[in-house]
């Protein structure tokens, strides 16, 4: 290429693409308005390349870079129109942006750049060749959006989409939006909705947030969307307490956040696998199960406050039956009410996984128990314990072996042996250094905190998949064994830590011979003979094996 054209290919590449700033990313969809200015007629190597090579190349780019190659040589300049994959957004955007420093003009700037790049890509495509496999959009609610809009509405019409995503985002973030903010917002959607209908209609991904709508709005986004797999609500609501009613046909995962709702029902989900629900304020059962025969997997979080209902899992699932339960507490007050092997199994029977997120060190062991009872279909159990960070680390383990059932009274024994202290002589002297935990508090606050978490995940897997105990009733006058947590560091020959262990073992030392056994029995095998096993074998190799 002559001088001057790779000089305008170096200007071109010269912002990545991963800038996270959305004045920056304004900047790199605006200047795709002068692309046609700068574009060549000349050919170069490239040329003689087919079209399916080029587009490989350049589908390796995103929207933007990938748009920028048409200056590079006449060639060049169709193949933007054939990407199957179209991405186009006000920024690489991080949803821990503090969107409080952004102005109206900020967000119509980005808002007119989105506008451009749309028009200038999807514009240019042709009905029957290169359908769009996916096309992604996110952009701000208020002035251009309608624009926006109406020029991806012209460009689906002209076009196959199999695959169609839209993000709406609004100027303040929504912790800082007011109920004024939340009606404005909603008014601002509503007449995107109603101007561009088509859009709707193709969308199989939508993500809204920081909406105050009417109920028929909701019903009208549901009606619109016919082929929707896929919605997530983040600070929407239809007013205060207000119940939302959800029917569609081809709705696979729903996920609503923080949404101030009495209630949402699930009426007629033939299609949905994946239920998120988080923080609700519902002084009632925030959920209520329909038709939802597909359901697989559910996870509800929740930061509990005084007034929450203690919910019964057995009655908010109702008819559904699910694989996965995810549920996260916060750190806070635990809002599910444990429940017997005679109400679970009818939603539990399919059950394979279960987590329970950021539960209270208290709570790991003995209130997790109920979730086992009858249920063998369970493959794996996990807990993310969170310690108390108020109390120290002596009462901390002295309240959670309350817990379970304290019963220290017998100092544990001690072995007989003398023991003969060693002597390096008057040139050495020896420090015993020991940071193994003597608790399970100690271990997790610890700096190796995380390996030993690990550690006690991969004991009570071991154990609950080897089926090493059973709930039963405990007999009148029994009095039971505790348990605590055994550490131990395995190190290697160079002293390296080869691998952290954490065993749960059973306070044996507590119980006194008379009261609570009687005899001690030692495991011993009682196995045949080895001609048992090998009667094939000459009479001389069996007395030769016996020998050796």
């Amino acid at each position: 290429m002559g001088g001057r054209r790779s000089s305008l290919a170096s200007r071109s590449m010269a912002n990545p693409s991963s800038s996270s700033g959305l004045g920056r990313s304004s900047n790199r969809w605006a200047s795709l308005a002068t692309l046609d200015e700068e574009a060549g007629d000349q050919a170069d190597r490239l040329s003689n390349l087919p079209d399916d090579i080029l587009l490989n190349i350049v589908e390796r780019l995103d929207t933007a870079c990938a748009t920028r190659t048409s200056i590079l040589s006449g060639r060049w300049r169709p193949i933007p129109a054939m990407l199957s994959n179209i991405v186009i957004t006000v920024g690489s955007y991080d949803p821990e942006l503090d969107r409080s420093k952004l102005t109206y003009g900020d967000v119509s700037r980005a808002n007119a750049a989105v506008h451009e790049a749309t028009r200038s890509i999807l514009g240019i495509r042709t009905a029957s060749l290169h359908p769009i496999r996916l096309l992604r959009m996110q952009f701000f609610l208020g002035d251009g959006s309608l624009a926006i809009g109406q020029a991806v509405a012209g460009a689906v019409a002209a076009t196959v989409v199999e695959s169609a995503e839209l993000t709406l985002l609004t100027h303040q973030e929504g912790r800082r939006c007011t109920d004024d903010d939340l009606l404005s917002y909603g008014l601002q959607f509503r007449s995107f909705l109603y101007a561009c209908p088509s859009i709707f209609s193709g969308l199989t991904r939508l993500k809204l947030e920081n909406l105050r709508l009417g109920l028929s709005d909701f019903s009208q986004v549901f009606s619109l969307s016919k082929r929707l797999e896929f919605l997530c609500l983040f600070n929407c609501d239809a007013g205060t307490l207000s119940v939302l009613e959800v029917e569609h046909q081809q709705l696979r995962e729903l996920e609503i956040f923080r949404c101030d709702l009495e209630r949402v029902d699930l009426n007629w989900l033939p299609n949905l696998t994946k239920l998120t629900f988080s923080c609700w304020t519902s002084h009632h059962d925030p959920l209520s199960f329909g038709y939802v025969p597909l359901l697989q997997a559910v996870t509800l979080s929740n930061t509990a406050v005084s007034w929450h209902k203690m919910l019964k899992l057995s009655e908010i699932l109702g008819n559904a039956t699910i694989s996965e339960l995810h549920l996260n507490f916060e750190s806070e007050k635990i809002w599910v009410k444990p429940e017997g092997p005679r109400e679970l199994p009818k939603v539990f029977h399919k059950l394979r996984l279960v987590n329970l997120a950021d539960i209270s060190e208290e709570c790991d062991l003995a209130w997790t128990l109920f979730v086992l009872q009858d249920m063998h279909s369970i493959a794996r159990i996990s807990t993310e314990i969170v310690p108390e960070s108020s109390t120290s680390n002596e009462y901390f383990e002295q309240s959670h072996e309350i817990v379970i059932e304290k019963d220290d009274n017998e100092a544990p024994k001690r072995s007989k042996r003398r023991r003969i202290e060693k002597s390096f002589g008057d040139d050495f002297i020896v420090y015993l250094v020991d940071d193994t935990p003597t608790s399970i508090a100690e271990a997790y606050a610890s700096p190796d905190a995380d390996d030993w978490k690990e550690a006690v995940h991969n004991e009570m897997d071991s154990i609950l998949s080897n089926g090493t105990w059973e709930l039963s009733e405990r007999p009148h006058g029994c009095k039971p064994v505790g348990r605590k947590w055994v550490f131990k560091k395995k190190l290697r020959p160079d002293g390296t830590i080869e691998k952290y262990k954490a065993r749960l073992v059973a306070k044996g030392y507590t119980q006194r011979e008379g009261e609570d056994y009687f005899d001690t029995y030692s495991l011993s095998l009682d196995l045949p003979p080895f001609e048992y096993y090998y009667p094939w074998l000459p009479p001389m190799v069996l007395s030769f094996i016996k020998w050796t």
